[in-house]
């Protein structure tokens, strides 16, 4: 804690990063020796992603489908163990945290076995070509709504806002979408005692 200035920081960031990768490189592979037959556990590295949902107007949205997709748009396509947990925030609905696994993003080298005749204990990781993004948000129709709306990354934009061992933070504002219709007021007394009934009204154009 004590740091004074920029270059201190600095000195002390690096200083963790080496000692970082020195245990990520001597812990990859966990050896452990069961009763009936002894395992190799691999410990990649992870990532985490904190999304949170608003509207244009700063209201949380807390009715939605979120997907995370890999090549052709596809959330199925994802590889094996890209996920390691994901969580949502029991006081405010609107905020998701992904656990992810770095190495299945970004690739990986082959993880040397411990001991044995084997001389890997995985084989190299080829990481995602594409990460990207779909939102469902609820209501998607009526006289107030919500549009879906898609993010595609690209591999190559990945290293730059998924780092190994760190936290990213993604605010996404959404635009609510208010139509003609959803506040009318008529004089009808005269033709229409009683009012006019207006369940089967349909929304107008968006309101700007």
């Amino acid at each position: 804690l004590r740091v004074r200035t920029a270059a201190d920081y600095e000195r002390r960031r690096a200083g963790f990063a080496r000692t970082s990768d020195t245990i990520r490189r001597n812990e990859l592979v966990e050896r452990h020796r069961g009763l009936l037959r002894t395992r190799e556990f691999i410990h990649d590295r992870r990532s985490m992603v904190i999304v949170r949902l608003r509207d244009d107007q700063g209201h949380a949205i807390e009715d939605f489908d979120f997907l995370l997709t890999g090549k052709r748009n596809d959330p199925n396509l994802l590889p094996e163990g890209f996920f390691v947990d994901r969580q949502r925030n029991s006081h405010d609905r609107s905020v998701l945290t992904y656990f992810l696994n770095h190495s299945r993003i970004e690739g990986a080298p082959a993880a040397r076995a411990t001991r044995g005749k084997r001389r890997t204990a995985r084989g190299a990781v080829r990481g995602v070509e594409s990460l990207g993004i779909q939102i469902t948000p609820r209501p998607d129709e009526g006289f107030v709504h919500y549009t879906r709306a898609a993010l595609r990354a690209q591999k190559r934009n990945l290293a730059e806002f998924l780092k190994p061992d760190q936290t990213t933070l993604v605010d996404i504002v959404l635009r609510r979408v208010v139509r003609r219709g959803v506040f009318v007021i008529k004089n009808t007394e005269r033709v229409r005692p009683r009012g006019e009934d207006f369940t089967k009204q349909r929304p107008g154009a968006p309101i700007a």
